[in-house]
């Protein structure tokens, strides 16, 4: 009835709108996955990763060996399980620093830590990781799956070539000083210092200033060694690591500077705090 209306011309249209297609997850495939296991296979798992976390807790060597044999002898393809050895052979607050005293304790351990990431190394195929580390988009349906699986080996892999390289420079350190039998090789020290750093950065002071520090000590680059050391003392102070940096200090012959922070360490690091 408005003059807007009878100018403009009306049209009637018939909209028929489908249902939209559903697209497969990877929660649904997933979800069907473990809808095909069985009760008792679910239990195995259970337990199975019920035992790699306490293995990671052991402070035994001992009781970690066994629980460690246990779990291989049940699931000898089940990577965490090195992984948890691993960390109870090597805790982040007992692990050794250069300067230290290097015990037969130590060595051993180092020794067992060299042959437990060498299982690791086997039961990772690197190629196809890093191949997959290398795709920029992945358009596969259980992509979201298989780059869980893909990270949970680089975070493998990352941990035992750090590890197994600072045991190598331990024992390098320990043969070049007369006291060891073992020969280990700066050729093969880089050799699984250059395989490190196809996945991390060499500044990355979380997955590689351990190593790092380690390998500059093995070539006498103290000023390196430093370098990360701070990085790493700015992450998380300890006195150990404070007696590293004056030991470097030392074998520069900043004998001033060892001796400076020498004299205030035990302020930083009281043994005790005095009541008010």
């Amino acid at each position: 009835k408005s003059d807007i209306g009878k100018k403009v011309d009306s049209y009637r249209f018939k909209y028929i709108l489908s249902d939209l297609s559903k697209k497969g997850t990877n929660s649904s495939n997933s979800s069907k996955n473990t809808a095909e296991k069985t009760k008792w296979e679910e239990y195995e798992e259970a337990l199975r990763d019920l035992k790699s976390n306490w293995l990671s807790k052991m402070d035994n060597s001992e009781d970690a060996e066994r629980l460690y044999a246990d779990v291989v002898n049940l699931f000898p393809e089940h990577l965490a399980s090195h992984t948890s050895l691993l960390q109870a052979l090597e805790t982040e607050s007992k692990r050794p620093y250069p300067g230290g005293e290097i015990t037969d304790t130590i060595l051993e351990t180092a020794k067992r830590i060299i042959a437990v990431t060498g299982e690791v190394c086997k039961a990772v195929d690197q190629n196809a990781l890093l191949a997959h580390l290398g795709i920029k988009t992945d358009h596969r349906v259980d992509a979201n799956i298989i780059n869980s699986k893909m990270e949970k080996q680089k975070n493998a892999i990352v941990d035992a070539l750090a590890k197994k390289g600072s045991a190598m420079c331990r024992l390098y350190l320990n043969h070049v000083s007369g006291n060891g039998d073992q020969v280990i090789t700066l050729e093969a020290i880089d050799e699984i210092w250059l395989n490190l750093l196809q996945y991390v950065e060499p500044n990355d002071i979380k997955q590689a200033g351990y190593f790092g520090m380690w390998h500059a000590v093995a070539y006498e680059h103290y000023g390196r060694a430093i370098k990360l050391a701070i990085k790493m003392f700015e992450e998380k102070a300890t006195r150990e690591l404070e007696e590293s940096i004056l030991w470097m200090c030392a074998k520069l012959g900043w004998h001033h500077c060892a001796q400076h922070f020498a004299r205030s360490t035990l302020i930083r690091f009281p043994p005790a705090y005095r009541l008010f």
